[in-house]
């Protein structure tokens, strides 16, 4: 399995309806996560951290909200018509930029958890 993971509480910006839409609200720490799948009988074999990955995305995300308004402002196309405002995007980039600095301080995270069910496998017959 893979998600985000969540190691410390985070800002209150970041919290709630926030959290939810950036998939971070209800997240676990790594431990969290390999205490639920040994719970539910998987043998947890390994996990491996893909932070450097959930970084490139957001950044990502950070740049195409800039492209977004500044193609828009320079073909002079209006932006609330279609519900969005200047400061809306801005508040987006400020939460990238959050969620960034969360990442980078451990607090935030994206992890691949590998495990298995233990028992008999397969049979070199089937």
């Amino acid at each position: 399995m893979s998600d985000v993971a969540l190691e410390k509480p985070l800002p209150t910006l970041l919290e709630g309806a926030a959290a939810r839409s950036c998939c971070i609200g209800g997240a676990l720490s790594v431990r969290g996560y390999e205490r639920a799948l040994s719970d539910a009988g998987f043998e947890v074999l390994r996990a491996v951290d893909h932070s450097d990955a959930l970084i490139a995305t957001i950044e990502q995300v950070r740049r195409r909200l800039s492209l977004f308004e500044v193609t828009a402002v320079a073909s002079g196309f209006d932006l609330s018509g279609l519900g969005v405002s200047s400061e809306a995007l801005e508040t987006g980039r400020t939460v990238a930029a959050m969620l960034v600095e969360e990442v980078r301080n451990g607090v935030l995270g994206y992890t691949s958890i590998t495990a298995r069910k233990p028992g008999p496998g397969p049979s070199r017959d089937e």
